[in-house]
């Protein structure tokens, strides 16, 4: 893609890749049994949070919605604390999980 939109476009389709990527452990991380339940909803909200984000994005690129840079910036954003959320959740990083699974 040449084009501004083009790359943003293209950016926000390698996010989706990495999404569910980075979001197929959390499942497995739930019925591992070492997570208690408010731990679990915190897993669940962040995976969902960034989810919808880039739900909201391709709903704007289907739309031939413009996207800003700052928008996708803020989904690549969000998706590297997911990525650290689930990174401390299979560590059993359970204390530092409390701040990195709270996505905005």
């Amino acid at each position: 893609a040449s084009t501004t939109q083009g790359k943003l476009i293209q950016s926000v389709y390698a996010l989706d890749s990495a999404y569910h990527i980075a979001a197929a452990p959390i499942p497995d991380i739930i019925a591992a049994g070492y997570l208690n339940p408010d731990q679990k909803v915190l897993a669940k909200e962040a995976s969902q949070i960034v989810y919808n984000e880039l739900d909201a994005l391709n709903t704007k690129i289907i739309a031939n919605e413009s996207l800003t840079p700052s928008l996708v910036e803020a989904a690549t954003t969000d998706l590297d604390q997911l990525k650290q959320c689930v990174s401390d959740l299979k560590n059993k990083e359970l204390v530092a999980a409390q701040t990195s699974c709270k996505i905005n």
